[in-house]
């Protein structure tokens, strides 16, 4: 389930807010595998580590609750 679908079930739906809530901890370790398989792939590919920099520290919590 995307995230903006999560954002827009929690604004309809604010009594709901535990099982949101477990949903978005599940969609936000389903993105940090997805990126770390991204830059593991990258890196296998030979591309500069300090380029996925920025990727590798991204905040994908953060962003998921904006």
């Amino acid at each position: 389930m995307s995230f903006l679908v999560l954002k827009h079930r929690i604004r309809a739906n604010p009594g709901d807010g535990m099982n949101i809530r477990e949903e978005l901890i599940k969609e936000e370790e389903r993105l940090k595998v997805i990126r770390d398989k991204m830059v593991r792939d990258l890196e296998r590919e030979g591309v500069n580590p300090k380029y996925l920099t920025e990727m590798k520290n991204v905040d994908i919590g953060k962003m998921l609750r904006r």
